[in-house]
Formats: structure tokens, sequence, C-alpha cells
């Protein structure tokens, strides 16, 4: 089955998000929040999907969209930026969200959850379903992004980051350029778990959806300035290049681990080299990462309420449930069974 395809460009008022949402065929609801500013509540039609999705403008430099729909159809939506004038700083505590690379076409798309991304707006979106064994093409989306007026953005960054990202921030970056990634911090977990209990039919919804937006990026600046002290003394392209090469770690989660020789590849660097930076920006061994990320994607599938534990052995590529469920005990303290005992 093809996928709808819908383009559009981003601004942090409403008007874009509207004219999106009606064609979707979304139910909408816009009411007024703090500052006289809209919000936009929507419902996904029966066919395009289940859950519930918003856009509110917080200033008139910043806007914010949270979604948590499971779509039951294949979409794509180009979010623009022509002239660069904006940035994306994306939440994605559980959405295998996919986006085209503009500057590596090898590695043209992405899957990105459990993240925290800075990078230029012009994000293509790719929702693509599969045969109920395909669980990387369920097309979920929980994720909050917080859209940025460059200028503003820079002006907050100033005394956090170094001269060569503000500089790669500056006029019309490439496509996709992405300015920082790393895994989410338990922080900004519970603060958009907390907030995914509630609905938009709450009176306070605008509110609190203000407070867990302002909450998340305080905690982005105070994670950002401990990984650029940790960072100081490494060359920024060394930076990029390790982060970016994160991506080909996410597309093997459900394979193998790629290998350092492969990512050292990768990043254009020695292997020796590779793990040594790797090591010091994210606090661990590639293969410490991977493992933890491949067990993080157990959970959430199991949490779906959709496959059991020997299903998501199967679709990790692990061989010995034991020893998958061992992995599972040591990082979250209770065995894969115990999570589908609670739901």
């Amino acid at each position: 089955m093809s996928s709808a395809c819908y383009t559009c460009t981003v601004d942090v008022n409403s008007s874009w998000f509207e004219k999106l949402s009606l064609t979707l065929g979304s139910e909408i609801e816009i009411s007024n929040a703090a500052g006289g500013y809209k919000i936009v509540k929507c419902t996904p039609s029966a066919s395009l999907g289940t859950g519930e999705y918003c856009f509110l403008q917080l200033n008139e430099n910043m806007a914010v969209i949270y979604t948590d729909v499971a779509y039951h159809i294949p979409l794509r939506i180009n979010f623009k930026n022509p002239d660069g004038n904006f940035i994306l700083l994306h939440f994605s505590p559980e959405e295998r969200l996919e986006f085209a690379n503009d500057n590596d076409p090898v590695q043209s798309m992405s899957r990105i959850f459990n993240q925290i991304t800075l990078m230029d707006c012009s994000l293509k979106a790719d929702y693509e379903s599969g045969s109920e064994t395909d669980i990387s093409r369920v097309p979920k989306s929980h994720a909050l992004r917080i859209i940025i007026k460059r200028e503003y953005a820079i002006a907050l960054a100033t005394s956090i980051f170094d001269k060569d990202t503000l500089l790669s921030m500056q006029p019309a970056p490439q496509s996709n350029s992405i300015f920082y990634q790393f895994d989410m911090d338990v922080k900004s977990k519970i603060i958009l778990e907390k907030f995914s209990e509630l609905k938009m039919s709450d009176p306070a919804y605008a509110f609190y959806l203000l407070v867990a937006t302002f909450s998340l990026i305080t905690t982005f600046y105070e994670n950002l300035g401990r990984k650029t002290t940790d960072t100081d003394n490494l060359h920024s392209s060394d930076i990029m290049a390790i982060q970016n090469s994160m991506e080909t770690i996410n597309s093997n989660l459900e394979s193998q681990f790629p290998g350092i020789e492969a990512l050292a590849k990768r990043a254009n660097m020695s292997g020796s080299k590779y793990k040594r930076l790797f090591t010091q920006i994210y606090g661990d061994s590639p293969k410490k990462i991977y493992v933890d990320k491949k067990i993080d994607l157990g959970r959430e599938l199991l949490l779906t309420g959709n496959y059991n534990v020997s299903d998501v052995v199967y679709q990790l590529g692990y061989s010995n449930k034991s020893f998958f469920s061992l992995l599972f005990k040591r990082r979250f303290g209770v065995s894969p069974g115990k999570i589908i005992d609670k739901k």
C-alpha cells in the first residue's frame, strides 16, 4: 500500500498546522491559551489513526507540537523549512520515526526513539505500515517537537554551544542537519510520561503542555551544558561524526551489532579513536549503548501488549530467550514477563 503524502511549510503560528490537519481529515478544535496564542487540538479520523495531537504557540518565537497517535495507514509528511528560519528540538520517547538524511544517501533513513535531537526543521517523516511481525514498521508517533525561530535559538544557545555549532545554525543550514543528538534522560522521560496521562479534554491541558514544554527545554539545556563541558577538548567535527554514527546503531537494533569497524568507517576515523571518543561523549562503549537501546526497544514492544516475550526475542535477533531475559532484568530490575503481567 503506497503512502499518502502531504507537504507543509513550518512556522510558529498555527495556520499551516490547521490546514494540514483538515487535509488529513482530522477533527480540530481551536481556542485561545496563555498570552492570547492559539491551541489547536486534533483528533484523527478513524481511517487515519487512533489517539490525539495538538499545536500550541508558546510565544512569538516558539511553538510546540505534541503527538500521540497510532496511524492506520502509511503516511508521509514533508515538513519544509525553505529559508532555514526554524530549528526543531525533538523529544521522541517511543516514536519509530524515519527521516531522510540529505547529507548521507547511503544512510538515507534513520529511526529515532528514546532520543533528544536538535536539528533543522526540514523533516521528511515516514510512518509506514507493514506485516504483523514487521515491528520496525509499526506506524506509531509519540513525540513532542518544539519549533524555534533560528535567531531565538541561537540567542538561547550562545552561552552553551561551541562556535562551530553556532555557525552551523546560521541561515540556510543543510536540510536535516543534526546539531546535537543524545539519549533521552530519565527526567525528560518522566515529564513526558506524566503529561501523556492527560487528555486534551482537560480544561487546563494548554497550561500543562506549556509547563511540560519549558520543563523539557530547561532539562535539555542543563544536560547539554554538562555534555559540552565533558567534550570541551573535542573538535566539533569529531563530535558530529560520532553523533551521526548513532543512526547506524539505531538502524540495526533488530539485527546484529554493526561492529566497531563499520561504525568507525561511518565516522571516518580509526576504530581505536572511535571507541575512545564515543565513550567520552556517551559515557559507555558503543556495544553497551547498542545493547541498552535494544533492550529498551524490547520493553517498548512488550508495553504495546501486541507481542509476547518470544515474539520480541525473535524480532530483536536473539536466539536465546533466557539470555534476553537476563539482559532485560539487569536493565529494568524485573523479568520481561512481569511487564506483560502488568498490562
